[in-house]
């Protein structure tokens, strides 16, 4: 059983019920969106309007959020005081560990800030990541410094500076 149907809500009962029959939930879009903006607004308009026809949806808010929207500072501290103390289990700590392994792999740019471009303020020339940016300079030694004089916790590194491009 996935990891996300172990939880017991309506959403994973009809899921569960769904495959008992031997079927699968088919997601369509309703209508396109120009903009995020514009898909919230549409996903609050079609879930008010399904449920006012009566639709029995899974949900589990009114939308207009999505998996990309900002929680206030009261939902974070209520999710961080129902997590606190919370350990994942081995099991789910290594798919973790595979899955951002997996992720390495297949897109190294994006491990850490590693993969962001960087600029070498002192000559103004650009690099695609901190590590050609050492490499081309001739830094050699703690690779952390020229990250971390980009994020601003160091004035320079051996006299240099850099920022994020």
């Amino acid at each position: 059983m996935p990891s996300e149907l172990k939880h017991r809500n309506h959403r994973t009962n009809w899921i569960r019920g769904l495959q008992k029959l031997g079927l699968a939930p088919i997601m369509e879009p309703l209508e396109e969106s120009s903009s995020a903006e514009d898909m919230f607004h549409n996903e609050e308009f079609w879930i008010a309007s399904l449920l006012a026809a009566g639709a029995d949806l899974v949900n589990s808010d009114k939308g207009g959020r999505g998996r990309f929207g900002a929680r206030s500072d009261q939902e974070r501290a209520a999710l961080a005081l129902i997590n606190k103390g919370r350990k994942a289990s081995a099991e789910t700590r290594q798919k973790l560990s595979e899955a951002q392994k997996k992720r390495y792999a297949e897109h190294p740019e994006v491990r850490g800030g590693w993969g962001k471009p960087i600029v070498h303020l002192d000559t103004g020339i650009t690099y695609p990541t901190v590590l050609d940016c050492m490499e081309a300079i001739g830094l050699n030694g703690r690779r952390n410094a020229v990250y971390d004089v980009a994020n601003g916790k160091y004035s320079h590194h051996r006299g240099q500076h850099f920022a994020w491009a």
